[in-house]
């Protein structure tokens, strides 16, 4: 359990602005049900309500994927780089962040590492039936958005395309990321408990899985729920507990 996380804030302000993306794409689904038993002066009301949250939620997502999440992914990697190597690059401080106690250096860092691929994939695991529901209530959108609306709503169907689509997409893109960090998961594994090889050449390979975690996390940009990391660390955590001491690095 973390005892300082200095870093949590910036994705404190990240789930803040998600917060008003979920809010906008209930609103929105909400609305599209009662675009079926609306008319007149109300239906079009229900439209312009639809209009405005959308537009919120695309807004609002492109906020948080490149500006609030970014800069919460760039002060972890600081974090992770002066935790494993006892250095002060940057003001923001954790303690207990990472459950290990290593001495400062390269298997530090990737003993790190594996240990926020262990959590991330769990958590990602976790959340794929959830963006299911919300793909389907994107699906449920746009079909009938198609259907009801008619091109004097042109910009709004529009809108609810982009919407739709970007729910849809994003579905697609978690379940990649989960199969892109088991692949990650699986090979740290192998080199760290189930063959416990510890050679240079091994070394220069998991520093360089190290980096692609990194670069699978900046170019897929997957927001793990702040809820569900919560609720699941108490459990993540002792089992990584146990998962660690069989590392070769808790065997030299």
């Amino acid at each position: 359990m973390s005892k300082r996380d200095d870093v949590s804030r910036y994705y404190d302000s990240n789930a803040a602005v998600q917060k008003v993306v979920t809010y906008s794409f209930i609103v929105n689904i909400v609305g599209s049900i009662f675009t079926l038993f609306s008319s007149g002066t109300f239906f079009h009301f229900i439209i312009l309500l639809q209009f405005i949250a959308s537009f919120i939620n695309i807004l609002f997502s492109w906020l948080t994927n490149f500006i609030f999440f970014p800069a919460a992914e760039r002060a972890r990697r600081k974090t992770l780089i002066d935790n494993a190597f006892d250095l002060d690059t940057t003001i923001d401080e954790t303690d207990g962040y990472y459950n290990n106690d290593l001495s400062p250096s390269v298997e530090k860092l990737i003993l790190n590492a594996f240990e926020s691929i262990y959590f991330t994939l769990n958590l990602s695991q976790k959340m794929i039936p959830r963006e299911a529901i919300k793909s389907l209530g994107a699906i449920i959108v746009l079909i009938i958005t198609l259907n009801v609306f008619t091109t004097n709503e042109f910009p709004l169907i529009v809108l609810q395309v982009v919407f739709s689509s970007s729910y849809i997409l994003g579905m697609i893109n978690l379940i990649l990321y989960y199969y892109r960090l088991k692949s990650l998961y699986d090979d740290f594994y192998k080199c760290l408990i189930a063959e416990k090889t510890c050679s240079d050449i091994t070394i220069i390979y998991l520093v360089s899985l190290c980096v692609e975690y990194e670069i699978i996390k900046g170019s897929q940009q997957i927001k793990i729920s702040s809820k569900l990391f919560k609720e699941l660390n108490p459990k993540l955590s002792a089992n990584w507990d146990k998962l660690k001491t069989k590392c070769i690095y808790y065997h030299n």
